[in-house]
C-alpha cells in the first residue's frame, strides 16, 4: 500500500479513500490529526546570545499516523 498516491473524498458525512489509484473504500479520520494531515508538534529551543530564556516553540508537522493523508482506511468488524 503506497500511502503517498491516495485520494480522500468527503461526501456528505462519508469519507471514502481511493489507495494506488484503485476502488475506493470506507475511511475514517484520522483520530490524531482530525482529518487535516497536519499536526502541532512542540520543537524546544534553547537559551542563547539572542534569547535571555528557553522556549517552547510549536510548529505544524505532516501527521505520522496517517502519513499527512487525514485518514485512515476502515477497520472491518467482521474478523471478531
Amino acid at each position: 500500500m503506497s500511502i503517498n498516491s491516495s485520494t480522500v473524498q468527503r461526501l456528505n458525512g462519508t469519507v471514502l479513500m481511493s489507495i494506488d489509484g484503485g476502488e475506493y473504500v470506507e475511511a475514517i479520520d484520522c483520530p490524531e490529526c482530525f482529518g487535516w494531515g497536519e499536526v502541532e508538534i512542540e520543537r524546544p529551543r534553547p537559551h542563547s546570545f539572542d534569547r535571555d530564556v528557553g522556549v517552547i516553540d510549536v510548529i505544524k508537522g505532516e501527521c505520522e499516523t496517517c502519513a499527512g493523508i487525514g485518514a485512515l482506511p476502515k477497520e472491518d468488524e467482521s474478523d471478531e
